[in-house]
Protein backbone atom coordinates (compact mmCIF):
# COMPACT_ATOMS: atom_id res chain seq x y z
CA UNK A 1 0.00 0.00 0.00
CA UNK A 2 1.36 3.44 -0.81
CA UNK A 3 1.83 5.97 1.99
CA UNK A 4 0.78 5.26 5.57
CA UNK A 5 -1.31 2.07 5.47
CA UNK A 6 -3.37 2.93 8.53
CA UNK A 7 -4.13 6.42 7.19
CA UNK A 8 -5.43 4.84 4.00
CA UNK A 9 -7.38 2.31 6.04
CA UNK A 10 -8.95 5.12 8.09
CA UNK A 11 -10.12 6.75 4.85
CA UNK A 12 -11.58 3.43 3.69
CA UNK A 13 -13.41 3.02 6.98
CA UNK A 14 -14.70 6.59 6.75
CA UNK A 15 -16.32 5.76 3.40
CA UNK A 16 -17.82 2.53 4.77
CA UNK A 17 -21.57 2.27 5.47
CA UNK A 18 -20.66 0.45 8.69
CA UNK A 19 -18.03 2.77 10.16
CA UNK A 20 -18.47 6.05 8.28
CA UNK A 21 -20.56 7.67 11.03
CA UNK A 22 -17.78 7.39 13.62
CA UNK A 23 -15.92 10.56 14.70
CA UNK A 24 -12.46 11.08 13.24
CA UNK A 25 -10.63 10.23 16.45
CA UNK A 26 -12.51 6.93 16.73
CA UNK A 27 -11.77 6.10 13.09
CA UNK A 28 -8.07 6.72 13.68
CA UNK A 29 -8.11 4.53 16.80
CA UNK A 30 -10.03 1.81 14.99
CA UNK A 31 -7.64 1.85 12.02
CA UNK A 32 -4.73 1.42 14.41
CA UNK A 33 -6.35 -1.68 15.93
CA UNK A 34 -6.86 -3.40 12.57
CA UNK A 35 -4.07 -5.62 11.27
CA UNK A 36 -3.27 -5.88 7.58
CA UNK A 37 -2.65 -9.09 5.66
CA UNK A 38 -1.93 -9.77 2.00
CA UNK A 39 -3.01 -12.86 0.09
CA UNK A 40 -2.02 -14.44 -3.19
CA UNK A 41 -4.49 -15.50 -5.85
CA UNK A 42 -6.70 -18.34 -4.55
CA UNK A 43 -5.05 -18.26 -1.12
CA UNK A 44 -7.36 -19.20 1.75
CA UNK A 45 -8.07 -16.51 4.34
CA UNK A 46 -9.99 -18.87 6.59
CA UNK A 47 -11.70 -22.23 6.18
CA UNK A 48 -15.30 -23.18 6.75
CA UNK A 49 -15.47 -24.47 10.33
CA UNK A 50 -12.53 -22.45 11.66
CA UNK A 51 -13.02 -20.62 14.94
CA UNK A 52 -14.35 -17.10 14.31
CA UNK A 53 -11.57 -15.01 15.79
CA UNK A 54 -11.58 -11.97 13.49
CA UNK A 55 -13.82 -9.52 11.65
CA UNK A 56 -12.52 -8.61 8.18
CA UNK A 57 -12.64 -5.68 5.76
CA UNK A 58 -11.39 -5.90 2.17
CA UNK A 59 -8.86 -3.13 1.51
CA UNK A 60 -7.67 -4.02 -2.01
CA UNK A 61 -8.70 -6.75 -4.42
CA UNK A 62 -11.59 -9.20 -4.17
CA UNK A 63 -12.54 -12.03 -1.82
CA UNK A 64 -14.96 -14.84 -2.57
CA UNK A 65 -17.01 -16.63 0.06
CA UNK A 66 -17.49 -20.27 -0.89
CA UNK A 67 -19.05 -23.33 0.67
CA UNK A 68 -18.66 -27.03 0.05
CA UNK A 69 -21.90 -28.79 -0.85
CA UNK A 70 -22.73 -32.29 0.35
CA UNK A 71 -21.58 -33.61 -3.04
CA UNK A 72 -18.19 -31.92 -2.65
CA UNK A 73 -18.92 -29.14 -5.15
CA UNK A 74 -17.63 -25.66 -4.33
CA UNK A 75 -20.44 -23.11 -4.45
CA UNK A 76 -19.74 -19.37 -4.69
CA UNK A 77 -21.94 -17.62 -2.12
CA UNK A 78 -20.87 -14.03 -2.58
CA UNK A 79 -18.17 -11.67 -3.76
CA UNK A 80 -16.70 -9.17 -1.29
CA UNK A 81 -15.14 -5.98 -2.64
CA UNK A 82 -13.02 -3.12 -1.19
CA UNK A 83 -14.68 -1.41 1.76
CA UNK A 84 -16.98 -4.35 2.46
CA UNK A 85 -16.86 -6.48 5.61
CA UNK A 86 -17.04 -10.23 5.89
CA UNK A 87 -17.13 -12.91 8.62
CA UNK A 88 -19.00 -10.44 10.80
CA UNK A 89 -22.02 -12.46 11.86
CA UNK A 90 -19.96 -15.47 12.92
CA UNK A 91 -17.84 -13.21 15.13
CA UNK A 92 -20.97 -11.64 16.65
CA UNK A 93 -22.44 -14.98 17.73
CA UNK A 94 -19.16 -16.76 18.41
CA UNK A 95 -19.89 -19.69 16.09
CA UNK A 96 -17.37 -21.14 13.59
CA UNK A 97 -17.09 -19.53 10.18
CA UNK A 98 -19.95 -21.02 8.10
CA UNK A 99 -18.02 -20.78 4.81
CA UNK A 100 -14.52 -20.41 3.40
CA UNK A 101 -13.00 -17.05 2.39
CA UNK A 102 -10.55 -17.11 -0.49
CA UNK A 103 -8.68 -14.39 -2.36
CA UNK A 104 -9.45 -13.73 -6.03
CA UNK A 105 -6.23 -12.39 -7.49
CA UNK A 106 -3.93 -10.58 -5.09
CA UNK A 107 -5.80 -8.96 -2.23
CA UNK A 108 -5.22 -7.11 0.99
CA UNK A 109 -7.58 -7.38 3.93
CA UNK A 110 -7.69 -5.78 7.35
CA UNK A 111 -8.78 -7.82 10.34
CA UNK A 112 -9.96 -6.84 13.80
CA UNK A 113 -9.76 -9.32 16.66
CA UNK A 114 -12.95 -10.46 18.33
CA UNK A 115 -11.79 -8.82 21.57
CA UNK A 116 -11.24 -5.45 19.89
CA UNK A 117 -14.55 -5.72 18.05
CA UNK A 118 -16.45 -6.35 21.28
CA UNK A 119 -14.75 -3.34 22.86
CA UNK A 120 -15.78 -1.23 19.85
CA UNK A 121 -19.37 -2.44 20.10
CA UNK A 122 -19.36 -1.46 23.76
CA UNK A 123 -18.64 2.14 22.73
CA UNK A 124 -20.72 2.11 19.54
CA UNK A 125 -23.41 -0.59 19.70
CA UNK A 126 -25.02 0.75 16.51
CA UNK A 127 -22.16 -0.81 14.51
CA UNK A 128 -23.82 -4.17 15.06
CA UNK A 129 -27.06 -3.14 13.33
CA UNK A 130 -25.18 -1.30 10.58
CA UNK A 131 -23.10 -4.41 9.92
CA UNK A 132 -26.20 -6.59 9.77
CA UNK A 133 -27.90 -4.23 7.29
CA UNK A 134 -24.75 -4.20 5.16
CA UNK A 135 -24.49 -8.00 5.18
CA UNK A 136 -28.21 -8.47 4.47
CA UNK A 137 -27.89 -6.28 1.36
CA UNK A 138 -24.97 -8.39 0.16
CA UNK A 139 -26.88 -11.59 0.85
CA UNK A 140 -29.80 -10.24 -1.19
CA UNK A 141 -27.44 -9.45 -4.07
CA UNK A 142 -25.81 -12.88 -3.78
CA UNK A 143 -29.22 -14.56 -3.81
CA UNK A 144 -30.14 -12.72 -6.99
CA UNK A 145 -26.82 -13.80 -8.52
CA UNK A 146 -27.47 -17.45 -7.69
CA UNK A 147 -30.97 -17.20 -9.16
CA UNK A 148 -29.47 -15.86 -12.38
CA UNK A 149 -26.94 -18.69 -12.41
CA UNK A 150 -29.78 -21.21 -12.17
CA UNK A 151 -32.13 -19.68 -14.73
CA UNK A 152 -30.26 -17.50 -17.23
CA UNK A 153 -28.05 -18.22 -20.19
CA UNK A 154 -24.35 -17.63 -19.58
CA UNK A 155 -24.30 -14.61 -21.92
CA UNK A 156 -26.94 -12.88 -19.81
CA UNK A 157 -25.17 -13.83 -16.58
CA UNK A 158 -21.91 -12.28 -17.75
CA UNK A 159 -23.63 -9.07 -18.86
CA UNK A 160 -25.56 -8.84 -15.57
CA UNK A 161 -22.39 -9.44 -13.58
CA UNK A 162 -20.57 -6.63 -15.41
CA UNK A 163 -23.52 -4.28 -14.86
CA UNK A 164 -23.59 -5.18 -11.17
CA UNK A 165 -19.84 -4.74 -10.70
CA UNK A 166 -19.50 -1.49 -12.67
CA UNK A 167 -20.73 0.83 -9.88
CA UNK A 168 -18.93 -1.19 -7.21
CA UNK A 169 -15.41 -1.54 -8.63
CA UNK A 170 -15.51 0.44 -11.87
CA UNK A 171 -13.20 3.37 -12.61
CA UNK A 172 -15.10 5.85 -14.76
CA UNK A 173 -13.28 8.04 -17.30
CA UNK A 174 -14.61 9.66 -20.49
CA UNK A 175 -17.71 7.49 -20.40
CA UNK A 176 -15.71 4.26 -20.25
CA UNK A 177 -15.91 1.99 -17.21
CA UNK A 178 -12.69 0.12 -16.40
CA UNK A 179 -12.84 -2.80 -13.97
CA UNK A 180 -9.98 -4.78 -12.42
CA UNK A 181 -11.29 -8.18 -13.42
CA UNK A 182 -9.82 -11.18 -15.21
CA UNK A 183 -11.83 -13.56 -17.33
CA UNK A 184 -11.23 -16.25 -14.73
CA UNK A 185 -12.63 -13.93 -12.04
CA UNK A 186 -15.70 -13.36 -14.18
CA UNK A 187 -16.09 -17.08 -14.90
CA UNK A 188 -16.06 -17.84 -11.16
CA UNK A 189 -18.57 -15.11 -10.42
CA UNK A 190 -21.12 -16.34 -12.96
CA UNK A 191 -20.51 -20.06 -12.51
CA UNK A 192 -19.05 -21.05 -15.85
CA UNK A 193 -15.74 -22.23 -17.29
CA UNK A 194 -12.94 -19.89 -18.29
CA UNK A 195 -13.19 -21.18 -21.87
CA UNK A 196 -16.89 -20.34 -22.09
CA UNK A 197 -16.27 -16.92 -20.57
CA UNK A 198 -13.54 -16.22 -23.15
CA UNK A 199 -15.91 -17.17 -26.00
CA UNK A 200 -18.74 -14.98 -24.71
CA UNK A 201 -16.44 -12.05 -24.03
CA UNK A 202 -15.09 -12.44 -27.57
CA UNK A 203 -18.61 -12.13 -28.98
CA UNK A 204 -19.36 -9.11 -26.80
CA UNK A 205 -16.10 -7.53 -27.90
CA UNK A 206 -16.96 -8.09 -31.57
CA UNK A 207 -20.21 -6.20 -30.94
CA UNK A 208 -18.29 -3.29 -29.38
CA UNK A 209 -19.88 -3.86 -25.97
CA UNK A 210 -16.71 -4.69 -24.04
CA UNK A 211 -12.98 -4.61 -24.41
CA UNK A 212 -10.31 -6.26 -22.32
CA UNK A 213 -6.72 -5.81 -21.31
CA UNK A 214 -4.58 -8.05 -19.15
CA UNK A 215 -6.43 -8.13 -15.83
CA UNK A 216 -8.99 -5.52 -16.88
CA UNK A 217 -12.43 -5.37 -18.51
CA UNK A 218 -13.58 -2.15 -20.16
CA UNK A 219 -17.19 -1.24 -20.91
CA UNK A 220 -17.38 1.71 -23.34
CA UNK A 221 -21.13 2.24 -22.93
CA UNK A 222 -23.12 0.86 -19.99
CA UNK A 223 -26.45 1.73 -21.62
CA UNK A 224 -25.55 -0.26 -24.72
CA UNK A 225 -24.51 -3.23 -22.57
CA UNK A 226 -27.74 -2.95 -20.58
CA UNK A 227 -29.77 -2.90 -23.79
CA UNK A 228 -27.91 -5.98 -25.06
CA UNK A 229 -28.98 -7.97 -21.99
CA UNK A 230 -32.54 -8.31 -23.30
CA UNK A 231 -31.25 -10.27 -26.32
CA UNK A 232 -30.40 -13.11 -23.97
CA UNK A 233 -33.74 -13.54 -22.20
Amino acid sequence: MPGNPHTELAELLKASPVFGHLPQNELALLASRFRLAEYRDQEIIFFQGDSSEAYFVVVHGKVKIVKQSETGQTVLLELVLPGEVFAALAVFDGKPYPATAQSIGRSQVAWLSRQDLMALLGRHPEISSKTILHVVERVRRAHEMRMRMATQRVERRIIEALLDLAPRIGEHADGVVRMSLTRRDLAEIVGTTVETCIRVMGRLKAQGLVDSRRGWVLVPNLDALRAAAVEWE
